[in-house]
């Protein structure tokens, strides 16, 4: 079962609480520490890192009352507070070691769904919008537009300025790109020189507005910079999304190798 987020912090405050009162029945001799880090722990998975430290402060603070409310007698007063202040070091320290394991947990994720060069979704990662944006369409009847876009003549920036310079031409690409997409539209790399863009809800003359942004800024920040290269786009409209998410994608590839074969430089659409 589920629990609600606005009820985890209350009830990790209802364990610690439980937990003293444990601490205060049974006495000093019997120690419940790794119960006091557990309800710490709880708050940690389902909600923020302040929360977390809150219940660490209060569970270390309900630790010192029962302990000394138990008969535990200390040489000397400035013990039980050092004790407690122990404590709570201790669980600041599980605490900070677990949002870095959780930091380092979110970046590796993010590194399975980005392209490295270009900062845009990868292969993967564009599959699973796809395959969501699909079953979307298709449960409301909506179009679904998909493009490919090859960068023409790569390999010869490549071959005459090195390959710094093409992978400076793919980051202004993809830049080019994200900037005329709406806020919803997907692009990716797919691999090499290849862009593939996901427009929801877009007929063909909707992505025809949309490529001629993305050629406007083309021109000015990639063509502008190195002028034989273009881009061969195939844009394939789905009036019908019952296509497969693997058919799709090589409909739309099939029509941008058209593009190519016809002589570069062109968009051609087609609607399915």
């Amino acid at each position: 079962m589920k629990i609600k987020k606005s009820f985890i912090f209350p009830l990790a405050c209802l364990m610690s609480i439980l937990l003293g009162v444990l601490d205060h029945v049974l006495g000093y001799e019997i120690s419940f520490s790794i119960f006091y880090l557990l309800s710490i722990l709880f708050v940690f998975s389902y909600d923020t890192v302040l929360k977390t430290f809150i219940i660490a402060f209060l569970s270390s603070v309900i630790w010192l009352i029962a302990d000394l409310t138990s008969g535990h007698q200390y040489s000397f007063w400035l013990i039980p507070l050092w004790n407690s202040l122990m404590r709570f070091g201790f669980f600041s320290i599980i605490i900070y070691l677990a949002s870095q394991m959780r930091k380092e947990k979110e970046y590796h994720q993010q590194l399975a769904l980005i392209d490295p060069l270009t900062q845009i979704l990868n292969l993967r990662s564009f599959l699973q919008q796809l395959t969501m944006s699909r079953a979307h369409a298709l449960r409301f009847n909506q179009p679904l537009t998909l493009v490919y876009i090859d960068v023409d003549n790569f390999k010869q920036v490549n071959d005459r300025f090195g390959h710094s310079k093409g992978d400076e031409l793919l980051r202004l690409t993809a830049k080019a790109i994200q900037k005329s997409i709406r806020v919803y539209d997907v692009v990716a790399r797919m691999g090499g020189d290849e862009f593939a863009l996901l427009l929801p809800e877009t007929s063909k003359e909707q992505a025809q507005s949309i490529l001629s942004r993305i050629g406007e800024n083309f021109i000015v920040m990639v063509k502008n910079e190195i002028s034989f290269v273009t881009l061969s786009v195939g844009v394939a409209t789905y009036q019908n999304c019952s296509l497969s998410v693997d058919d799709m994608i090589l409909m739309a590839d099939t029509v941008m190798y058209e593009v190519k074969n016809k002589g570069k430089n062109n968009i051609i659409y087609k609607v399915f």
